[in-house]
């Protein structure tokens, strides 16, 4: 996977499945939720960074200590004894960081309390580094390392072998490292980070695998084609220095690391691919430059003899320190530009960027953090808050990245509205106006001290992260950071310094930034086309007499500091346990605390006992499901309850933004047959956060005067963004396209994009029409909720007590509600559509399965072959059939509003190359294959994966919000089995082989119960006439999904449950 330049310093992000990650799909068998209409709404996000770092170098008299926390960067580790790893209190894990003989330097991390091990590998090369003959080199390298090694030759061994023993895998590129990952149950990680370990020491690196990641590279590249990041990020690439490696094209594709045309033939081109290869290899993975992170149940000493004898034979070879870049990224002379480009998806946008030198050696001092939390803010007196009651942005945000080697950045990216793109210069003035006030009342040590109060704060209440992403955290962090602050680096804050942010502030100003605007109206007038995505846009030098205007005059009065957070909490004192620990298990279950007419509240106070995994914290989670007939029963009703909660807490961040960046937080939104409201943060002061969120809500409609919400400029901007966002939702890729044309079809209220489209277009959809609906939306509710965490049963009555005097609705009987249902599939169908964006050359389908039997044993069962089959599908599908970068085969429950969920299976395949029937035959080919050779599976095969199974189950949480989510599950399904776990676990023993192989063969019989959903890209349509559709193999064609919703299809049984007995809280 090639990371983007817009998450250079993120924890790796979900690759959906489509990447190499085997997981197992069990654990959707705790959480199955019904495929719900929400708004779509997309915001162009495209981070920026293109001045120059050689005008901008610290002066060698810097005026701020350079001493003060500064890190030493790649040379931090050297040189150093027993190091103390700063970690939070509320962590029970122990570190212990050492070096190799060889200069591999490790920290391993012991949990004995954990399900899972980890490790991850960073090293400290990217595709800056891509030889000039060669862009895409280092990330050529990420696919091709893991296809075996000359210790273990099988190239899909480490996957397979992931795979059976319910582990993942995964990997990225940057632009100074590249990082290799992986989790398994802690049973197998010894086998496993010796398979891992090889890779590192001798990889194959094998000719015979080369054309063929190759060609998964360029698929790769082709998915990211349409995506206006990746267009951005590249356009800004084309804007830099040529002389400078963030020219580069890093992610590569078939021109750039073969040398050929696409109508050309791969392995006549690629002879010089993998000496250039095994070049680049040899000359940068060296111990030296790598960063081990581990984290396993064993103790430091065991895990610490494992790693010396696993990694010891990392060779020293090559380039022991990582390249420095000394151009200026920026081409010298080029001056203050104004970029201005056509985004694929309806966007008006703009982002402003500053290019700084490095700052990472300043981490303890933050010295951007006070700049960004300020220009971001959106409360009353910030620039947010100004542009958005001119009617000029939807959005604002600022932030900053202080971990590269070769810079730091930082941007202020904004939404706009029609008037914002008409009016640029009014929204530049005003940004550039708040900054200049900034300036020039200095930097406030109040605020700096509120971010390290917050900061330190969420690093003494930190949460257990999965060990996967927390491995990998800690393993790029150990290339920039001290091994003693890989953790912590985010919450230091040694010393207020004022010299340091004054030094910053003084770089922000227009006379060194870069602004890119996108816009699709800049059609007509943009003259240049980026080479390889094809961006158009056009380039301009920003005139001295706008630069005069945008940074001089007076300060609009509007514009000042912000007040002190009140929100912030002072107090953490945990509340006494209310029940007896030791009856404490981690399925005790919820209590009732309220149950009356058109309101029912469950309530568990989070509290200490012995094997629970993780320390009560002083925070609490309100989730309450606000019952009503008319939340989404049409889609004129999804729209008007769309807006008005897209309304509603718009009117509330001035009044709320404070709260969130104290650690807290509300929403309220459409959610099926409801609305859900959330208010989750520290127990210090959410009962005003409450107050604030649901206050207004009601009672100025019923009282006829005009509500906080009611807004018509505010009401005109979302209906442009929400139309906006149904529209780009088109130009989504083929393969969500598909996933989500299946969700319309199997469910019964979905409605389509061109349906809320046609309703959000009639002249009727007014302010007047949301607050008619909103009247009517609350005069009858039933509330369901759950308080779980530092709160005592009194506390949470309060909590609900709130919520419905705000709503002050006359109680609905709970029954009466339109249920979510699940289509039953009786035959075989295709649906198949052109794509709607006609610019997307890819084709994709979905192919599911659903199965004739529900219940908790086929629950099970569905989950047990979704963990057997979706290793082989992936290695079948992507790695030898090289159908394209996105290939997934895995679990498909799906649920109406109640249970029983009914299981399934999904293929998901995105291809440039292969149309959707090709696709279609390939899937089901590899199916009929695996289904018919799965009763000759190996027994300890089968075993293996059923401990899988078992392990995924039986996970522990590793903190209160997971139980929440849990629980919260139950209630709100009414399924109320506390011990679904266990029960899972009881169903899972007796299943044979057997069984699941019996199964399999009625679950993919195709003319039965299956639904095939075929995207095709640009230059084909579908055949009008269902003879003329090949691959259809006796299924039926959908036409249409308002006619296959009309005729109507026979939907699964859905009735609400009874709620078994519980014991009431006191």
């Amino acid at each position: 996977m090639f990371r983007s330049e817009a998450a250079y310093a993120a924890a790796p992000q979900d690759d959906g499945g489509t990447g190499k990650d085997t997981k197992s799909g069990a654990k959707k068998l705790l959480s199955k939720r019904g495929q719900l209409l929400k708004p779509f709404l997309i915001l162009l996000f495209i981070f920026i960074v293109a001045t120059t770092l050689a005008t901008f170098l610290m002066p060698s008299d810097e005026p701020f200590d350079t001493d003060e926390g500064k890190s030493a960067g790649h040379q931090a580790g050297k040189g150093l004894g027993n190091v103390e790893v700063i970690k939070s209190p509320a962590d029970p894990r122990v570190y212990k960081y050492f070096v190799l003989d060889n200069g591999l330097q490790v920290m391993a991390v012991s949990d004995p309390t954990s399900d899972r091990a980890a490790a991850a590998m960073d090293v400290s090369v990217g595709h800056f580094s891509d030889p000039d003959d060669f862009p895409g080199l280092a990330h050529f390298l990420e696919h091709m390392l893991f296809m075996g090694s000359k210790k273990y030759p099988d190239e899909n061994q480490y996957m397979s072998f992931l795979s059976q023993h319910g582990g993942s895998s995964n990997a990225y590129t940057s632009t100074e490292s590249t990082n290799y990952h992986f989790d398994i149950v802690p049973k197998h990680f010894t086998e496993a980070l010796d398979i891992f370990a090889q890779f590192f020491v001798e990889p194959l690196l094998g000719e015979s695998s080369t054309e063929r990641e190759v060609n998964a590279v360029h698929n790769e590249h082709m998915k990211n084609l349409q995506s206006d990041q990746w267009r951005g990020q590249m356009l800004m690439k084309t804007m830099a220095n040529v002389g400078h490696p963030m020219h580069k094209f890093g992610t590569g594709n078939m021109q750039t690391l073969c040398n050929s045309s696409l109508t050309g033939t791969p392995s006549t081109h690629c002879h010089l691919t993998r000496k250039a290869l095994l070049q680049f290899y040899t000359e940068h993975y060296a111990a030296p430059r790598m960063r081990l992170s581990l984290l396993s149940t064993d103790d430091l000493p065991t895990l610490e003899a494992l790693v010396r004898r696993c990694f010891a034979g990392v060779p020293t070879r090559g380039k022991a320190e990582p390249p420095q870049w000394n151009e200026p990224v920026k081409p010298p002379n080029a001056g203050p530009r104004m970029i201005k480009y056509v985004p694929i998806r309806d966007s008006r946008a703009v982002s402003i960027s500053w290019n700084l030198p490095p700052l990472f050696q300043y981490f303890k001092l933050k010295p951007t953090s006070i700049l960004t939390h300020l220009i971001g803010h959106e409360s009353k007196g910030s620039v947010a808050s100004k542009l958005k009651k001119e009617g000029l942005i939807e959005s604002l945000s600022a932030s900053s990245d202080t971990s590269q080697r070769f810079m730091a950045a930082v941007e202020v990216s904004m939404s706009l509205t029609p008037l914002g793109l008409q009016q640029l210069d009014r929204v530049l003035s005003l940004l550039f106006h708040s900054i200049r006030m900034l300036k020039e009342q200095g930097p406030q040590e109040w605020v700096w001290q509120e971010c390290a109060d917050i900061a330190r704060m969420h690093f003494r209440f930190k949460e257990k992260s999965s060990p996967s992403g927390y491995v990998v955290a800690i393993a790029s962090n150990m290339q920039i950071y001290p091994p003693e602050y890989v953790i912590s680096s985010g919450a230091t804050y040694s010393k207020f310094d004022p010299q340091i942010i004054s030094w910053v502030m003084n770089q922000l100003d227009p006379h060194s930034a870069d602004i890119y605007v996108a816009a699709q109206s800049f059609a007509s007038t943009a003259d240049l086309t980026e080479p390889i995505y094809g961006t158009q846009y056009s380039l301009e030098r920003i005139s001295n007499e706008s630069i005069t205007r945008w940074w001089t005059g007076p300060i609009d009065p509007d514009l000042h500091m912000v007040k002190p957070n009140v929100f912030i909490p002072r107090d953490f004192t945990m509340l006494p346990p209310a029940a007896d620990p030791a009856k404490e298990d981690p399925n005790t279950p919820p209590t009732k605390a309220v149950d009356r007419p058109g309101a029912r509240l469950w309530y568990k106070q989070d509290i200490d006992f012995e094997g629970k995994n993780w320390k009560p914290k002083p925070k609490i989670s309100m989730l309450f499901h606000i019952i009503t007939p008319y939340a989404e029963d049409t889609p004129r009703s999804a729209i008007l309850s769309m807006l008005f909660a897209m309304l509603y807490s718009d009117s509330l961040v001035e009044t709320t933004y404070d709260a969130s960046t104290a650690g807290s937080s509300w929403s309220l939104a459409p959610s099926g047959d409801a609305f859900s409201l959330t208010v989750t943060g520290y127990s210090d002061k959410l009962y005003n956060l409450l107050k604030h969120a649901v206050e207004p809500v009601v009672t100025c409609v019923r009282e006829k005067r005009t509500c906080v919400w009611a807004n018509p400029q505010r009401f005109e901007v979302m209906k442009d963004e929400m139309r906006r966002g149904f529209e780009n939702s088109k130009k989504s890729a083929p393969h969500q396209r598909s996933s989500k044309r299946l969700g319309e079809l199997m469910t019964k209220k979905a409605w389509s994009i061109d349906k809320l489209l046609y309703e959000l277009s009639l002249t009727d959809v007014t302010l007047d029409a949301v607050a008619q609906h909103v009247q009517k939306l609350f005069a009858q509710v039933f509330i369901e909720g759950f308080v779980h965490g530092n709160a005592d049963v009194g506390e949470a009555r309060r909590f609900l007590d709130e919520v419905v005097m705000a709503l002050g609705a006359a109680p609905l009987p709970e029954g009466d509600r339109e249920l979510q249902e699940v289509v039953k599939l009786e035959n075989g169908l295709v649906f198949a559509e052109a794509h709607t964006n006609p610019e997307d050359t890819n084709h994709a389908i979905s192919l599911y399965y659903q199965s004739p039997f529900v219940g908790i044993k086929y629950d099970i069962m569905g989950a047990l072959l979704g963990q057997m089959v979706g290793e082989p599908a992936f290695d079948q599908l992507r790695t030898k059939e090289q159908l394209g970068y996105i290939v997934a085969c895995r679990p498909a429950p799906m649920s109406g509003t109640f249970p029983p969920s009914i299981p399934g299976l999904a293929v998901l395949i995105q291809s440039s190359f292969k149309d959707p029937k090709e696709l279609d035959f390939s899937a089901r080919r590899f199916l009929d294959g695996f289904v018919g050779n799965l009763s000759k599976t190996e027994g300890k095969v089968f075993e293996a994966h059923k401990a899988s199974v078992l392990a995924d189950i039986l996970e522990k949480e590793t903190s209160v919000g997971q139980q929440t989510i849990r629980f919260w599950g139950e209630i709100k399904k009414k399924r109320f089995d506390w011990q679904r776990r266990q029960h899972l676990v009881d169903a899972l023993a007796p299943v044979t082989l057997q069984e699941v192989a019996e199964y399999a063969k009625e679950l993919t019989k195709l003319q039965s119960h299956s639904l095939a959903v075929w995207i095709y890209g640009k230059g084909m349509e579908p055949p009008a006439e269902l003879d003329a559709l090949e691959g259809v193999q006796g299924r039926s064609r959908v036409h249409s999904v308002t006619a296959f919703k009309k005729a109507p299809p026979a939907y699964w049984p859905n009735q609400i449950p009874t709620p078994p007995p519980a014991p009431a809280a006191a």
